[in-house]
């Protein structure tokens, strides 16, 4: 039988148990009669043509189980009397019960929100431009016998990498932030971070209302700019029909926002950062990266991550920074 009729015919017989015997007694009852027919047509008594089809047939009982096993009416009894069975002996041990029930929810919720994680992180694919060639560089010091080779780079390793770098469309540099804003409402914290001009073109997502970041911007002193999330438009600003151009207060600064990245954009995420960053579980906001020439010259400070983009006909293994 085809395995989609049996699986029909075990969920109706858990609401028609009563129809579907009937439907089998009939069924035999025809059968019989119709035997009997014929053994009266061939001569035979009405008795002896009675008996001798009830006869052919066998143990009327043991014919009738089958047929129910075959259309899955004992599948129907069998889930009746197990739920019948579980609930008494819950009224009988209502303590085992609760622990049971609360076990159950405990397990159900943790493998749920276990899913959501892995589906955001490990399965649902990223939205960003070809997110497979996107990548986290690291420096290495061997020297150090540290036991692990991914250190932060240095200001002075990225002004490198992007001088020198032949195997990358895109070098950019991230520096986790939190923000507070407090221009309109009750303060509210949010996640952020520092990113420089090239980033949003590396990830490939344009904003869905005005621009991203210009070089010039990376010089402090004309940095007073913001890009905001989808999010933030909506619940800061009402889902103004244009915010571009409209003040935000971030960190005590006013910052004019020149951008509203599109409805799921969120990037750094602390679920897909190193942890000793400390990022946020969603950015919000986005600032640009905007440090003196004495920062950029300094090997010793380590506070952003560096993300590439691989240029197409490189390999990963191939792609190298300097």
């Amino acid at each position: 039988m085809n395995p989609l009729a049996t699986i029909w015919l075990k969920l109706r017989s858990l609401g028609q148990r009563r129809a579907v015997k009937r439907e089998i007694d009939e069924e035999l009852r025809f059968h019989i009669e119709q035997r009997t027919a014929e053994n009266i047509a061939a001569g035979m008594s009405p008795e002896e043509a009675g008996r001798e089809a009830r006869k052919r047939f066998g143990n009327l009982q043991t014919v009738r189980e089958q047929c129910r096993e075959k259309r899955g009416a004992t599948f129907g009894e069998a889930t009746w009397q197990d739920l019948r069975f579980g609930l008494r002996m819950s009224r009988k041990n209502p303590g085992f019960t609760t622990v049971a029930v609360l076990t159950l929810a405990l397990g159900i919720g943790a493998n749920t929100a276990i899913f959501s994680v892995v589906n955001a992180v490990l399965l649902k694919p990223l939205p960003y431009r070809d997110p497979a060639r996107i990548v986290m560089i690291w420096t290495d010091n061997p020297s150090l016998n540290l036991g692990f080779h991914e250190l932060p780079p240095a200001p002075p390793d990225l002004l490198e990498w992007r001088a020198q770098a032949k195997s990358f469309e895109e070098i950019a540099g991230i520096r986790p932030r939190t923000a507070d804003l407090s221009e309109q409402g009750d303060p509210e914290r949010v996640g952020g971070a520092q990113v420089t001009a090239n980033f949003f073109a590396l990830l490939g997502v344009p904003p869905a209302l005005g621009r991203v970041f210009e070089a010039r911007e990376a010089q402090p002193g004309l940095d007073k700019v913001a890009i905001i999330s989808y999010g933030l438009w909506q619940r800061h600003f009402g889902g103004d029909a244009n915010p571009i151009g409209k003040t935000i207060t971030v960190n005590r600064e006013h910052r004019i926002v020149v951008g509203v990245m599109p409805p799921g954009f969120s990037f750094p995420r602390g679920a897909e950062m190193p942890a000793m960053y400390g990022v946020a579980p969603r950015a919000d906001v986005w600032l640009p990266f905007a440090d003196s020439a004495e920062y950029w010259a300094n090997n010793d400070t380590r506070d952003f991550i560096a993300i590439g983009r691989v240029k197409s006909g490189f390999t990963l293994p191939q792609a190298k920074p300097r």
